[in-house]
């Protein structure tokens, strides 16, 4: 089904503003021009170069002389930033693409900002040498640490009356596009300072998907896409390719999606009781629990594998179990957070990890709609997209920021806890609406910013010694 012109030569191209592209061609020996219209335009390194207008420096594709730079793997130098770069700001904190060019040089769009789509965005460029770390974090303003000013005394009794408390947090961490964690040196090692390509830079040490723009879909796993919902919080929904079964052709073994927690229900009503808080029933916490070791069934493992792999976040990350949740008529969880806020429970040790000293919390949350109710039920995002903390309307589920459940076609969803610089984000509130109709079946799995054990990798900086608390999760 292809036709070529052979023995011919490109004499123009033009991109009209609706975007068709117009191709002129004629004979190489000279004659009739002839125009054709093309989806794409390929440039291919030949003996003579021709790629006027096609706006290869907009890109950040190198032109000397007329000639596209490439090195000795017929590589060129540019990134593709489409899938990385934020088009808004102040959706993220701690979050950084860097671009490098092949040359020794590496280009850093701090804050991960689009200059396309915000004018104010700032892109600075570094020589890639032994100082390149601590250049980085110069020009980033890295911290080392956080501090909060609690609101109430350890004991509960009166208000917070010292000063601040300090928790030293992970270093930061450098990730390939695949996700594949760098070490800093890699960054200096002859693999890298003529390799071209993306490299994320995320302060809190652990990898999180950038939202991009609300709709923004990519794919994530064979017959999975990720959907951003919502850029604060950031908020993501599972697509499935239209519900099918999906198998990993080679091994036979499912894909991601709700066949693999078709038992969940089965094997864990029997276990149910009733939901805590703080080790405490309450009001604004009545539906039941139950705990499932994801080495329960083969495909509880298998789940966690694929998450693992949808995330981008090792195994060691993962809270041991999946938490399966009943919600019969009535049943509530009033607006929360996944994270503990260092405000309201002054307790440094409640939040330093056992082994590293460092920060430690939960960082994102996947949760499945298992079975949906007739009525209510849904999962409410009050501060969605902005909005303030719904004080005093806890369960109001109305239509401020987002609703979602299994009602509406969503099978699981993914949000996260923190910034990606390991900070709280305090747009992540979320409710588990009132049942108004039937029961509804929900299971999360829970991830933290570090593993639940020794880290696999080494911090830069000295550890800091931290005041003794009296609490732990």
């Amino acid at each position: 089904g292809m036709k070529f012109e052979l023995k011919t030569k490109v004499t123009g191209v033009e991109k009209a503003a609706d975007g068709v592209i117009k191709v002129h061609t004629e004979a190489a020996k000279g004659g009739d021009v002839k125009t054709a219209e093309a989806d794409v335009v390929l440039v291919c390194v030949g003996r003579r170069t021709f790629f006027d207008n096609l706006g290869l420096e907009a890109v950040g594709v190198k032109v000397e002389r007329n000639k596209i730079l490439i090195d000795d793997h017929w590589r060129t130098n540019d990134c593709d930033l489409e899938p990385w770069l934020q088009e808004e700001k102040g959706t993220d904190k701690g979050y950084h693409v860097l671009c490098l060019q092949g040359d020794g040089q590496i280009q850093v769009h701090v804050n991960g900002l689009s200059s396309k789509a915000v004018p104010e965005a700032r892109v600075v460029t570094l020589p890639v040498d032994s100082e390149l770390p601590e250049r980085l974090e110069a020009e980033l303003k890295i911290k080392d640490s956080f501090s909060f000013v609690p609101r109430a005394s350890p004991t509960g009794q009166g208000r917070w009356t010292g000063g601040k408390l300090r928790w030293p947090k992970q270093s930061w961490g450098l990730f390939t596009e695949k996700g594949e964690r760098l070490k800093l040196d890699d960054l200096l090692h002859a693999r890298l300072l003529f390799h071209a390509g993306v490299v994320l830079l995320f302060e809190g040490g652990t990898w999180r998907w950038p939202g991009v723009r609300v709709g923004y879909e990519r794919p994530l796993l064979p017959g999975v896409l990720l959907r951003t919902v919502a850029l604060r919080p950031a908020l993501f929904e599972f697509v499935f390719d239209g519900g099918a079964e999906r198998f990993d052709a080679a091994s036979g073994a499912r894909g991601l999606g709700p066949e693999l927690l078709k038992d969940v229900v089965r094997l864990a009503e029997p276990r149910l009781k009733r939901s805590l808080t703080e080790g405490e029933a309450s009001s604004i916490r009545t539906s039941e629990q139950a705990w499932m070791s994801y080495g329960a069934k083969p495909d509880f493992q298998r789940l966690k594998d694929l998450t693992e792999e949808a995330l981008r976040i090792p195994r060691n990350y993962f809270e041991q179990d999946l938490q399966v949740l009943r919600y019969l008529k009535g049943q509530l969880y009033d607006a929360h957070r996944d994270y503990w806020d260092p405000r309201e429970f002054p307790d440094t040790e409640r939040f330093l990890h056992p082994q590293s000293g460092t920060w430690n919390m939960r960082h994102a949350t996947v949760l499945w709609f298992l079975q949906s109710p007739e009525a209510g039920g849904d999962t409410w995002f009050p501060r969605a997209h902005g909005g303030p903390v719904p004080v005093g309307e806890w369960t109001a589920c109305d239509d401020r920021g987002v609703k979602m459940g299994g009602r509406n076609g969503t099978i699981a969803i993914l949000f996260y806890s923190l910034y990606s610089n390991g900070l709280i984000d305090e747009f992540s509130w979320h409710c588990g609406c009132p049942v108004q109709e039937g029961v509804k079946w929900a299971a999360n799995s829970w991830v933290w910013n570090q593993p639940q054990g020794t880290p696999p990798f080494v911090t830069r900086r000295p550890k800091r010694k931290s005041p003794k608390g009296r609490s732990e999760l």
